[in-house]
């Protein structure tokens, strides 16, 4: 009985004095992303999000820490469910596996236009790839094609 207590006893000064090793989370402070575009311009990459997310860096890593810290928040890639990526990233997409979830979706970016809605579009025009079925078999990513605020789905 004595040994029971002093384990309580014990538990609650840990508790009361803050040692345990948990910390929580602001969950107002997070910034979930829906949508991760990864490009590579002018000797950059540039990975980018919703709400003004972007990061630049010389490799894919660099452009993912460089995105987190700019952010106001913290950026939150497990709630990803669209990788857009383009052709001369295509090599890139094991390294941001370890990031995303393996159900998220891919799809190669071509043309330039605006993103703001592109998440509706592509909820409504799912692809068929995710990161694990490529990583499994390194299948044909669909290429989805953006004309300003124009998507298309080549082969649609």
């Amino acid at each position: 009985m004595k040994k029971t207590v002093f384990c309580f006893l014990a538990i609650a000064i840990v508790s009361a004095a803050g040692f345990l090793p948990f910390k929580g989370t602001d969950v107002s402070k997070l910034q979930p992303v829906e949508v991760l575009v990864l490009q590579y311009k002018e000797g950059l990459y540039t990975m980018s999000g919703e709400d003004g997310l972007i990061g630049y860096g010389e490799d894919v890593l660099s452009a993912l820490e460089d995105l987190k810290v700019t952010a106001s928040g913290e950026v939150f890639l497990e709630t990803a469910n669209y990788l857009l990526i383009t052709e001369d990233c295509l090599a890139c997409i094991e390294e941001l596996s370890d990031f995303l979830r393996p159900a998220c979706q891919l799809y190669q970016l071509e043309g330039e236009g605006v993103l703001v809605s592109i998440a509706k579009y592509l909820e409504n025009h799912p692809s068929d790839i995710t990161l694990l079925s490529y990583k499994q078999n390194m299948s044909q990513i669909p290429r989805l094609i953006v004309q300003g605020e124009v998507y298309r789905i080549a082969g649609e």
